[in-house]
């Protein structure tokens, strides 16, 4: 139970010594690339969790899923093409 006070005491005793760079660093915004928006630095890992955001991740996602997956298409027929040159120039 002293140990609990103790804790208290310091808890306190450093928010007192450190207010100012806390709440300056707590009212920082930071923006959310999956949603666009601006959002408090404090509420960044509740704003994280919401369902709004777990979409937004998710259609990312999938997005990005998709354009991987154009690339991989597009790198592969270039690949191609580049081993028919390859042939032709060999045979000539």
């Amino acid at each position: 139970m002293n140990l609990t006070k103790d804790i208290k005491q310091y808890n306190k005793k450093y928010y007192e010594t450190h207010k100012e760079q806390l709440l300056k660093t707590a009212s920082q915004c930071v923006k959310c690339e999956a949603c666009n928006c601006n959002i408090q630095k404090q509420w960044k890992n509740k704003h994280d969790k919401t369902k709004k955001h777990l979409e937004n991740v998710e259609k990312m996602n999938t997005s990005t899923r998709k354009e991987e997956e154009n690339i991989n298409i597009k790198l592969s027929n270039l690949i191609l093409e580049v081993e028919k040159i390859k042939q032709k120039l060999q045979n000539t």
